[in-house]
């Protein structure tokens, strides 16, 4: 048996009332059987989960419904009670989606006044795809079976009118069940918004056009970070500008109101701005500009809005600050002005963008991707942005999270969180991103990073096969983390050879060496980190030698820019002077960062200390058990997790106080098949329950999850049965 000790002083869990809390309770399955599709041109991410879907899931009458393209790329619709664990999907087999671009989502909105689901989907400047639901389906969904005869065939006209040019189209409901749509007309830079109400009967009526792409000095498109009605039926609207296809030039945040569904539209202080169907916002509306933000600052387009309980707007954006991307909050009181918050909470994945939800206190919560909640409370004025939890870092990679939020009561709220599984983390790379591994070679295309799982090495050799297939690569070592690093760029445009030190976020230049480098030219690369001294090899001449002692140690990695792509084979990385082997990789086999499964996770934001489901193990995650048995013991004080695996696996323990507050996390990596223990600490002070997370990932890639929970001593137990007193 192995036996691995882990030193942790005067561990002590206490609770502590009043926090926020984003606590999960369940986890459910939606489907194992969408498209794994992906497109890295916007962000990486797949054509099932983008933020400007409104919606892919619905909470109504105590039902839930979602929508997705299956393996086959056929638009599906999945539905189960809130109640139940089990989804029940039926796929529109009479249209295929084909266009590789995740512009092509599907959106979903909901008529409560005559019981009917409506579907827009396979959009990028494209003629109108829209179908609905019959009548009362909504209403009475335990009266019908789950079938594609419950829907009518793909129809463009709208109000007797062909729609086309469409792209990004939102259905927002009001609360006194009014349902509008609107859509972007035209192309990025140079396009147009439509609205239009429902008729509550099947048809539609034709408001208009409400904003306008033209204005003095050119033309521009409207990027939506979100549309919503508040509980008095009143209809919010905030943007971003753009004058052309790149999102360098975002600019600005604007903000308008309708009182009538859309046709007449307000500034903050009340004044008319625009006539859905002749007079139209633009540019020229410096009304409506609530926050000036420049071009080029980062600013992320369509990322999240929301209008809480009590009327207070919400926008979620990400910024470039100082170099690094975080999460920016603007919020707008009640009766008073806009506010600006820095989070100074980085985002994980550079492109991908988040949601926001509120509780019925009116406190916000930021549900990022990965996934990874942070929240703030409205008593500090959000000032006091954190992260809440991280449970399930990295098991979402390429997801935006698409949510649907419930009120428990004045106090609490449940979110559900719709997202498609995919993974940063192999057995031999982690925060992987527009890399493909395997088979044969890495292939990293534009903005693309990775770097090795394990290495905090001193004293190394790295050497490897570089192709350059467009201007460069980024050559990584001594890696603590994206933002803590060594790179040589090898530049072939220019043909140099660049030293960078990358601290806290903040790039520097060191050293630039003239070297020729092709493009689509096979070369032996080799670095040498023997204390402050650095020396680049290529096809065994040496290139360049570097003196720095910023970083100490770290790992491997790599990393191209936004014009830049390459291909890597063969890596190998052995000690310095010993040659003992640390790291290889010949890329031989294929490792796969994406699933088809869509889960739905149910989290509650605010809510009392700890739901009975605490109580229980998670169920598995896949069909084999990495996981057999784990339990844990308090004897002396002295607590140690144990744990039998079924093949060699990771393991990452979570400690959380009974309000879900993580405490901390320990990973412990290469954990042998057969009994394994985990020695924690020996100054235990419990004065009250607390819960040990354990997440097993085997090396086959099955994951199993079990929820210990203990006061006192603890005897093995199989997962799945964990049982109070532990």
């Amino acid at each position: 048996m192995r036996f691995f000790v882990l030193s942790i002083l005067c561990f002590c869990f206490s609770i502590a009332f009043g926090e926020l809390t984003a606590i999960k309770v369940d986890e459910t399955l939606i489907t194992d059987n969408a498209s794994q599709w992906r497109d890295s041109r916007y962000g990486n991410l797949y054509l099932n989960s983008c933020s400007f879907q409104q919606d892919a899931l619905i909470t109504f009458n105590g039902w839930q419904y979602a929508v997705f393209y299956s393996t086959d790329r056929y638009i599906t619709v999945a539905r189960r009670k809130v109640s139940s664990k089990v989804w029940e999907s039926c796929e529109l087999t009479d249209y295929k989606q084909s266009v590789n671009d995740n512009h092509n989502t599907i959106s979903m909105g909901i008529s409560p006044a005559d019981g009917r689901l409506h579907l827009s989907f396979d959009h990028h400047t494209s003629t109108l795809h829209y179908r609905m639901s019959i009548a009362g389906l909504l209403s009475n969904p335990d009266k019908f079976q789950w079938s594609k005869g419950l829907f009518t065939s793909v129809n463009s006209i709208l109000d007797g009118e062909s729609v086309t040019s469409v792209t990004y189209p939102r259905f927002i409901t009001a609360p006194d069940s009014t349902l509008v749509l609107t859509t972007r007309i035209g192309t990025s830079g140079d396009s147009d918004n439509r609205i239009w109400k429902y008729n509550n009967n099947g048809t539609w009526r034709n408001l208009g056009q409400f904003i306008e792409g033209d204005y003095n000095g050119g033309n521009c498109t409207a990027y939506f970070h979100g549309l919503q009605f508040d509980n008095n039926n009143r209809l919010h609207a905030a943007w971003c500008w753009r004058e052309t296809g790149s999102g360098e030039m975002n600019h600005d945040l604007m903000y308008a109101t309708s009182d009538d569904y859309g046709l007449t539209w307000h500034d903050m202080e009340g004044a008319v701005v625009a006539r859905a169907g002749s007079s139209f916002i633009s540019q020229n509306t410096r009304s409506c500009r609530v926050w000036t933000i420049p071009t080029g600052t980062g600013l992320i387009n369509q990322e999240g809005m929301a209008v809480d309980k009590q009327g207070r707007v919400h926008v979620l954006s990400r910024e470039n600050v100082s170099g690094k991307n975080v999460q920016m909050h603007y919020f707008k009181d009640t009766t008073g002005p806009w506010h600006r918050i820095n989070t100074n909470i980085p985002t994980k994945v550079w492109d991908n963008r988040s949601s926001i939800a509120f509780d019925g206190e009116g406190n916000v919560y930021a549900i990022m991707p990965h996934i990874s909640i942070a929240g703030a409370s409205v008593e500090s004025g959000y000032s006091d942005w954190r992260i809440l939890t991280s449970e399930d870092d990295g098991n979402f990679y390429y997801s935006e999270p698409l949510i649907s939020i419930t009120e428990i009561d004045n106090k609490s709220s449940r979110l559900y969180v719709f997202a498609q599984k995919g993974f940063s983390t192999l057995q031999k790379w982690k925060n992987v991103s527009n890399v493909n591994i395997g088979p044969e070679v890495m292939n990293a295309g534009k903005n693309a990073y990775c770097q090795s799982s394990s290495g905090n090495w001193t004293d190394f050799k790295f050497t490897f096969s570089l192709k350059i297939s467009e201007i460069a690569a980024g050559v990584c070592f001594r890696v603590q983390d994206s933002t803590n690093l060594y790179m040589w760029q090898f530049n072939a445009d220019s043909d140099l050879l660049r030293f960078h030190v990358r601290k806290q976020g903040t790039w520097t230049v060191l050293k630039e060496t003239t070297w020729n480098i092709d493009i689509n030219t096979e070369y032996r690369v080799g670095i040498v980190a023997d204390g402050g001294v650095f020396k680049c090899m290529i096809n065994d001449q040496k290139a360049d030698s570097v003196s720095d002692a910023s970083i100490a140690a770290g790992g491997i990695g790599f990393r191209s820019g936004r014009t830049e792509s390459f291909i890597v084979d063969d890596v190998h990385v052995s000690a310095v002077p010993s040659n003992a082997l640390l790291f290889s990789d010949d890329f031989t086999t294929r490792a796969s960062l994406t699933s088809p499964e869509i889960s739905c996770l149910e989290y509650t934001l605010n809510g009392e200390p700890v739901s009975q489901k605490w109580n229980i193990n998670l169920k598995n995650m896949e069909t084999a058990h990495p996981l057999m048995k784990a339990g844990l013991s308090t004897l002396n004080n002295r607590l140690t997790i144990f744990c039998e695996l079924s093949e060699r696996s990771d393991l990452s323990l979570s400690f959380f106080n009974p309000l879900g507050v993580l405490l901390k996390k320990i990973t412990v990596n290469n954990m042998q098949k057969g009994t394994n223990s985990v020695v924690v600490g020996d100054k235990i002070q419990v004065p009250g329950i607390c819960f040990v997370h354990i997440r097993a990932t085997g090396v086959s890639g099955k994951r199993e999850e079990s929820l210990l929970k203990f006061t006192g001593p603890a005897r093995m137990h199989k997962s799945g049965n964990t049982r109070s007193g532990l």
